[in-house]
């Protein structure tokens, strides 16, 4: 019994050396002197074993077998942990690569960031738009005044975007702060097409189509950047703006039907590559995460109570967090939306049952199995099918409107284009002033979200 007590307190004192070596002496708490004060009677007991059989040694005999127990219960523990664990993971390849970044690229996007800061500062809490007027515009000093003191600022913001592509330095991405704001540059949108109305209701239809060219140009610069995920879904719902407004107000394109005609289907050629790039962006923000074992991102779980413990095990690993598993499971979740993002919908079905069976069987927690990557992975996956489904719908509804605007009214209903939705050609409804081109997906899910009304008789 002596030396088995001997023993005890020299594996109590090694792992209490352990800790101090592997998580530095800020993490030698209240629990580790507790054990030291065990090895100290660990090694009294050993030392006063046969100089007298008091009550007081028996009684303490009795507790450090129990603590004894436990000790070894927890050597127990941690070795079948690492057995179950083993081996741990290395690097691995990845896939999810950005593209090059151009310096002039980086720097136009801190100039955006500028831009745009100033101009929320300038008009904070100034700028409230009324859906309404983009389609309906009514003469108010309010609103006039609003037109007349953003005007300038809002050109210089279009310009530079038009003149300039933008691209998020690798090194901001996990500083999403300093992002453009979304917000002001879907105000600035709007606020376009509210003045489109003001000129169309003056007659002034050239000023109004050459500022709606100029939108799609607009449109077209900021598809051309590697836009974040954020930047991606604000661009294309400007998109659908303006291709909304065309059937809902009474804008006429004399001149420039075949300009903008080119820019949509450079915008439909590069929609999915550059929704890729945005997918990337928001991977490679975790990936930093994961990579640097950032511990404060990682407080914010509510997986386990125990603060310290977390910080422990999420900055030194395995056995309890593998952190190139999670890493590349991390890895293939995005991989794989980011092959269902290159998918017509209609195709999509079996390729997100496997992706939610993936999600399903690499979050499921387990107490045995990384149990701190799987926690990582349940906070952290992703969930961009609503991405995926607006994309889709822009798409459905960028198909149809080329196929309007390249089409005369004889060769309207020629040929009509397949929708990507459904797989089959988009549904036909005439009657005596009007033709109703519209996708039969929103028949039964979409509540009629592509709907073009041609007022025409064909």
């Amino acid at each position: 019994m002596k030396k088995y007590f001997f023993i005890t307190g020299l594996i109590i004192i090694f792992i209490n050396i352990l800790v101090i070596y592997l998580f530095g002496i800020a993490n030698f708490n209240f629990k580790n002197y507790i054990s030291l004060a065990f090895f100290f009677a660990f090694i009294f007991y050993y030392k006063y074993y046969n100089i007298v059989n008091t009550k007081f040694l028996k009684i303490l005999k009795s507790v450090l077998i129990l603590f004894s127990i436990f000790i070894y219960f927890w050597i127990i523990f941690i070795c079948g942990y690492m057995i179950i664990n083993y081996p741990e993971e290395k690097k691995f390849e990845e896939k999810l690569i950005l593209p090059h970044a151009d310096k002039n690229w980086e720097e136009n996007y801190y100039l955006l960031a500028e831009k745009l800061l100033e101009y929320q500062k300038k008009y904070q809490n100034k700028i409230k738009i009324d859906k309404e007027l983009i389609y309906q515009y009514r003469s108010e000093p309010a609103i006039e005044s609003l037109l007349e003191k953003t005007y300038n600022d809002r050109k210089k913001i279009i310009d530079f975007i038009i003149s300039n592509n933008i691209t998020l330095p690798e090194k901001e991405i996990n500083f999403y702060s300093v992002t453009p704001k979304s917000l002001e540059i879907m105000n600035i949108f709007k606020l376009e097409l509210i003045e489109i109305t003001k000129y169309i209701n003056e007659g002034n239809f050239d000023a109004a189509e050459e500022k709606y060219t100029k939108l799609w140009h607009f449109v077209q610069s900021n598809n051309n950047s590697n836009l974040t995920m954020i930047l991606y879904i604000v661009n294309t719902s400007c998109i659908d703006l303006l291709i909304n407004f065309y059937f809902n107000s009474e804008i006429k394109l004399l001149n420039s039907r075949n300009e903008i005609i080119d820019m949509i289907k450079s915008i439909d050629r590069t929609l999915e590559d550059k929704g890729k790039i945005s997918f990337r962006y928001e991977y490679q923000y975790l990936r930093k995460i994961l990579k640097n074992n950032d511990a404060e991102f990682f407080k914010q779980f509510n997986g386990l109570t125990d603060q310290n413990l977390k910080f422990i095990f999420f900055n030194n690993g395995w056995p309890f967090y593998d952190q190139y598993k999670t890493w590349r499971i991390y890895h293939e979740i995005f991989y794989k939306l980011e092959l269902l993002f290159q998918k017509p919908f209609y195709s999509l079905s079996d390729g997100l049952k496997d992706y939610e069976n993936f999600i399903k069987k690499n979050t499921e927690f387990s107490y045995f199995i990384n149990p701190i990557g799987q926690l990582v992975l349940t906070f952290s996956t992703p969930c961009f099918s609503g991405a995926i489904l607006k994309k889709e719908i822009l798409k459905s509804k960028i198909n149809l409107f080329l196929h309007i605007l390249n089409s005369s009214d004889k060769e309207l209903l020629d040929n009509i284009p397949t929708d990507n939705l459904t797989g089959r050609p988009y549904k036909i409804i005439k009657n005596d002033a009007s033709t109703i081109i519209k996708s039969e997906c929103t028949d039964k899910n979409y509540n009629g979200e592509i709907n073009f009304k041609i007022k025409t008789n064909l």
